[in-house]
């Protein structure tokens, strides 16, 4: 019921679509405790729309599609920017200078993933592209790590880095937005994944390293700290839940695989710090796991889950070496959706059950919380182009967003309910390019004919359809950008990052998921736009200082970036935080300034609007001439343009005069309101006389007009 309230409350306030993109929204004053964070790793929205078909026999059926707030999202990471950047002949990326359209461009790769957008290219995403410099070709795409790396710490950086500055320098590691829960708020944070608890996904909100692939300390001679053992052994966090149990995958404990070591796993099985629950043969994993979360609530221990094993495809034709939850098996039965699990998948918990048994363990916590849940084998299942897998596998994802309602929901305390707590469902990036034939559509129940083959198709894949119900065109990712649900305290806030990067478009960068959350957890900065003034005129050819005020009630600004519109135009870096343009083009221009503190939080200025030559606008006046000093030349014949727009009709009258106040030359005319005027003047006296070198004053009144500029004459 609580539930209902939360969606009739979002529908009243507005909340189903975000603000125009570009209005100005100030810091957020709700307060919001927990954040639970749920990804499906590797979907995009048509695999939102193949397993809302195969359950319901709608498009948009699931949980988390009748969230209030939704939006597109933009995944691209260093890696991908450079590769883009390289076919373009423009510059690689840096934080302090970058162009957001390269990374990706609506233009080409249209305003929402596809069906909501037809105007995405083919070529655009299909197009393999070489590293910047040249060398070895792939589909531009982020990886798992890169986009969980912008989610968590709102940082770009290259791929395979978990929470790590891009160009991996020594001391690059980034603090997550889980961390920060605990540094700031003595808050509790967990994770929860159906992969290895120390894959990706999981580690970027929890570890940092160079590498996603230094899984542990001593895989593969690896002598630095390992993912599991700065999990484990430093960071510490309240609840962990995934796969990685070598039991089941890595008996003799070899060191050339795996996610955990020996001594990790004996370090845990004799831990006083946590209570592990693992999979056992023949008993059942939801059992286990809620058991055990008792435990650790009772005991005030932290959770931590150690699961997992070998997948077999749903027709047993493969035998997958993956070391995660068993996913369900969806069954072909037309008009009656049938999942079902095998017998010994009941031994993992399902990713619900996990979900609720890291949320009993940490909203013990009255601070708040971060939670991430992810379901991980959705992007396996895509990378193997196996629809039956994927079905199962978002089965999971759908189930445990339910859950994670439910729990918020019917929790009997007041430290988590809809007042408090935001929920986010999102993909981290897409994969597989998968198409759904509109012509032979699958409905309720229905799976399309899948056929293993021994070798490799064209795409590098070894299933296939061959009735042509479905279409895949990689095995890869893909930089298509995926969907943002949301539902809870704050997701107003969402709006006002919608189309900053990206204009006249809905589109969010995962960057903002990080920007907002830590916006609604955390005292954001204050920024204000100082020069130039809002409505100002300022003549052609002339240097523009553009500078900001910003500070932060509990920390330092890093960084004010300035924008006009969805381009950069500088980064000032100390204060005063100002920086300066030359040779803008004739034209309106609206800036805004993106301050950043300490924490890399971020706020937005308001807008500030003004003219570059042309014409000022109602109420406006301006002085142009001089070339680009603005030294004005009578004895070369120069001209003086005083341009002004009446904001009322009536006589406006010009006058000229010495800094001493006397008139050297005026002249009046009646106006028209909001009709833009020009007066040409030859900077000469009453008597026609060349003026002499010096400093004057222009003044403009009448028809609403009362301005002031001063100009320079030399010889």
């Amino acid at each position: 019921m609580k539930y209902v309230r939360q969606l009739l409350w979002s529908a009243l306030t507005g909340l189903f679509v975000g603000v125009s993109a570009g209005v100005p929204v100030s810091a957020s004053t709700e307060t919001v405790k927990n954040i639970i964070l749920i990804i499906s790793d590797g979907m995009h929205l048509q695999h939102e729309i193949a397993y809302s078909r195969y359950l319901h026999g709608t498009d948009r059926g699931l949980s988390w599609h009748s969230f209030p707030w939704k939006a597109p999202c933009v995944t691209w990471d260093v890696t991908t920017y450079d590769r883009y950047a390289w076919s373009l002949s423009q510059p690689r990326y840096n934080l302090l200078s970058f162009n957001p359209l390269i990374g990706f461009d609506p233009a080409k790769g249209g305003t929402a993933p596809y069906p909501d957008s037809l105007t995405g290219l083919d070529s655009y995403y299909l197009t393999k592209l070489a590293l910047y410099g040249g060398g070895s070709t792939k589909h531009p795409a982020t990886d798992s790590a890169s986009a969980g790396t912008a989610i968590a710490c709102g940082i770009k950086t290259d791929d395979g880095n978990i929470s790590w500055l891009p160009g991996d320098p020594a001391n690059g590691a980034l603090t997550t937005i889980a961390e920060y829960i605990r540094l700031k708020k003595n808050g509790a944070m967990g994770v929860v994944t159906t992969v290895p608890f120390s894959h990706a996904t999981p580690a970027v909100f929890v570890s940092h390293n160079v590498s996603r692939n230094n899984y542990y300390t001593g895989l593969s001679g690896y002598t630095g700290v390992g993912i599991a053992d700065e999990i484990i052994n430093t960071v510490k966090p309240d609840v962990v839940i995934g796969a990685g149990h070598n039991l089941y995958t890595n008996p003799t404990w070899s060191t050339s695989k795996g996610y955990i070591s020996r001594s990790l796993y004996e370090t845990l099985k004799n831990s006083t710090e946590y209570v592990l629950a693992e999979r056992k043969t023949g008993v059942n994993g939801n059992a286990t796991i809620a058991s055990v979360a008792e435990q650790a609530v009772l005991e005030s221990r932290k959770l931590f889950g150690l699961f997992g094993g070998n997948y077999t495809s749903p027709d047993g034709a493969v035998v997958y070496s993956s070391d995660l939850f068993d996913p369900p098996l969806p069954v072909h039965n037309p008009g009656n959706p049938l999942i079902a699990f095998s017998t010994t998948g009941v031994e993992n918990p399902t990713l619900a059950q996990a979900t609720v048994a890291a949320l009993r363990v940490l909203s013990r916590n009255a601070n708040g919380f971060f939670l991430m849940v992810e379901g991980g084998d959705v992007d396996w299942a895509n990378h193997s182009n196996d629809y039956a897998w994927m079905i199962g596998a978002m089965w999971q994802v759908d189930e445990a967003v339910k859950a994670a309602v439910n729990f918020v929901d019917s929790c009997s305390t007041d430290t988590v309910d809809w007042s408090n707590t935001l929920l986010i469902v999102t993909s981290d990036h897409s994969n597989s390019y998968l198409r759904l034939n509109s012509v032979k559509k699958l409905g309720k129940g229905e799976l399309p004919r899948q056929v293993y083959s021994s070798t490799s198709n064209s795409i590098g894949t070894k299933w296939n359809y061959p009735g042509g119900e479905v279409t895949y065109g990689t095995n890869e990712h893909t930089n298509e950008p995926t969907m943002v649900y949301a539902i809870g305290q704050g997701t107003a806030v969402l709006n006002k990052y919608q189309g900053r990067w990206y204009p006249n478009t809905a589109l969010l960068d995962n960057t903002d998921l990080y920007h907002a959350m830590a916006e609604l957890l955390f005292n954001a900065p204050s920024v204000s736009i100082t020069s130039p003034q809002n409505g100002a005129a300022v003549r052609a050819n002339a240097t523009v200082t553009l500078e900001a005020a910003a500070s932060d009630a509990d920390g330092t600004i890093t960084r004010v970036e300035f924008w006009n519109g969805g381009t950069m135009l500088g980064v000032a870096t100390t204060a005063p935080f100002s920086i300066t343009i030359q040779n803008f083009s004739t034209g309106t221009y609206t800036i805004t300034a993106t301050a950043f503190d300490d924490m890399n939080c971020k706020a937005f200025s308001a807008p500030v609007a003004f003219t570059i030559g042309g014409f000022p606008g109602a109420g406006k006046a301006m002085v142009y001439g001089g070339g680009d000093k603005g030294y004005l030349r009578p004895d070369r014949g120069e001209l003086a343009r005083i341009s002004y727009t009446p904001a009322a009709a009536g006589t406006v009258g010009i006058g000229v005069y010495t800094m001493g106040g006397t008139l050297v030359w005026s002249g009046s005319s009646p106006a028209a309101a909001s009709v833009p005027n020009t007066v040409l003047w030859n900077l000469t006296n009453a008597a026609g006389e060349r003026l002499s070198p010096g400093v004057y004053v222009v003044r403009i009144r009448g028809g609403g007009l009362d301005y002031q500029q001063k100009i320079v004459v030399i010889r």
